[in-house]
């Protein structure tokens, strides 16, 4: 019983907040029509109107934040193009600018590149030749030669 009553004040002070209207002037209200019953009638229909426009309240707000939410989407897809035609327009301009210096380090990367294919193709694949049983050093010749 305890908290139905706190949960029926809590629902209360929620209603006050919404309607702006403070919780004085809702009890001094209801203790009204407690106190006189032919204001029964007249009560009921000015807490329909309450309700009515609690609803309506909670609705516009419903859909108040859902044109919010797509005015921010919008924004931010706007924003995700604009970002994408300044990316793209500094490539270009990177591109135009650099070309000739790009192309020329390619091009020095490809001769290095068919250089040490060329190198390690002579030195069969990079591997040292096996030392021959004659000679003196006998293995560690590679060690030798390799320092």
């Amino acid at each position: 019983m305890m908290f139905e009553i706190f949960a029926a004040w809590r629902e209360i002070l929620h209603i006050s907040e919404w309607t702006g209207l403070s919780v004085g002037a809702l009890a001094a209200m209801a203790f009204i029509v407690y106190l006189d019953p032919r204001l029964l009638k007249p009560a009921l229909i000015a807490g329909g109107v309450v309700a009515i426009a609690y609803f309506s309240m909670i609705y516009g707000d419903k859909v108040g934040r859902a044109d919010v939410q797509a005015q921010w989407d919008a924004a931010r897809e706007a924003a995700v193009k604009a970002q994408d035609r300044r990316d793209t327009s500094i490539d270009k301009t990177l591109q135009e600018k650099y070309a000739q210096a790009l192309q020329a380090l390619q091009s020095q990367k490809d001769r290095a590149d068919a250089n040490d294919e060329k190198v390690k193709f002579l030195q069969g694949s990079g591997k040292p030749k096996p030392v021959s049983a004659s000679c003196q050093l006998g293995t560690a010749a590679n060690r030798v030669r390799h320092k």
